[in-house]
């Protein structure tokens, strides 16, 4: 028996990634689950939008989304991938939202610096994320 990723991931996450690591062509993307467990795009933010409308895309609707944000770190790109999953949003879909990151994590392995789960808009300040870069 094969083993096989919880989520499925659609081509057009696959490209938009690409597209921030090697091109810096958009500054974040919002990914979402649909049907289940099929990861799409739901929102590509231009490279000059900002981390606090980031943040506002990231936690609409006060639902479970991922979020892939693009940082000029210490002069250097940084990719940090989230999963928010805020209480707000119902046990099930974070649950679900929690178990289907893995997806992600494993195609984004090799760009990605940061992995953070967050839960609460504190866990994922600018100030907070700046700080997971510097463990690095």
């Amino acid at each position: 028996m094969t083993s096989k990723l919880p989520a499925s991931i659609s081509r057009a996450c696959t490209i938009t990634y690409e597209e921030i690591k090697n091109d810096q062509k958009h500054r974040y993307v919002i990914f979402v689950l649909n049907d289940g467990n099929h990861i799409d795009v739901k929102i590509v933010g231009q490279r000059n939008e900002n981390y606090d409308k980031f943040l506002i895309d990231l936690e609409a609707d006060d639902k479970c989304r991922y979020g892939l944000y693009d940082f000029d770190y210490e002069h250097q790109q940084k990719l940090v991938l989230i999963n928010w999953c805020p209480d707000t949003d119902t046990a099930a879909n974070r649950m679900l939202y929690c178990n289907c990151f893995v997806a992600l994590k494993t195609l984004f392995v090799k760009g990605v610096h940061k992995c953070i789960e967050a839960l609460c808009p504190s866990d994922i300040t600018e100030e907070a994320v700046k700080k997971h870069l510097g463990a690095t």
